[in-house]
């Protein structure tokens, strides 16, 4: 396994990225002691040419996403279960990404973009649906960037 990311949502479920196995490891967390229990049906795939690394949780919301290749997979978290769906859309186009942000106030996701011209693609975060919508402008540049210095963003 190799993971690079990992995420909790609320305080109730772990998420860890699996980018080897194209799928990423559920856990419930004791609310007491901490420890962690594998949910039923994990790991969850994401798909055979998914490769998810980095992920990032919305703030007060059960929504996760994971940095893919390609784009950028938006899942709800049933809040009972802690099983992941597919968010209506997902996954969300930003090309090749290591690594994602999401505002302390939940409102936006950021990531960086791998691909030519590279820069940070920024999304604005459906408060409903949890669906991303490509901020206008974006990829924004970052000055002196080139291809293989994009992956600089971390949560």
């Amino acid at each position: 396994m190799v993971s690079l990311g990992l995420a909790a949502v609320g305080s109730k479920f772990l998420y860890v990225s699996d980018a080897g196995g194209h799928a990423f490891n559920a856990y419930s967390i004791n609310p007491s002691t901490g420890a962690l229990a594998a949910l039923p049906g994990s790991p969850f795939s994401l798909g055979t040419f998914s490769l998810p690394i980095g992920l990032n949780a919305r703030p007060g919301a059960n929504a996760l996403y994971a940095a893919d290749a390609g784009g950028v997979d938006g899942l709800n978290i049933n809040p009972t279960t802690g099983v992941p769906t597919a968010i209506p859309g997902s996954p969300f186009s930003s090309g090749t990404n290591l690594f994602l942000a999401v505002d302390p106030a939940g409102k936006f996701l950021f990531t960086s973009g791998d691909d030519p011209p590279g820069g940070i693609f920024a999304f604005t975060i459906d408060t409903t649906t949890g669906a991303l919508t490509a901020v206008p402008a974006s990829p924004f540049p970052i000055p002196g960037q080139t291809v293989l210095t994009a992956s600089l963003l971390a949560s």
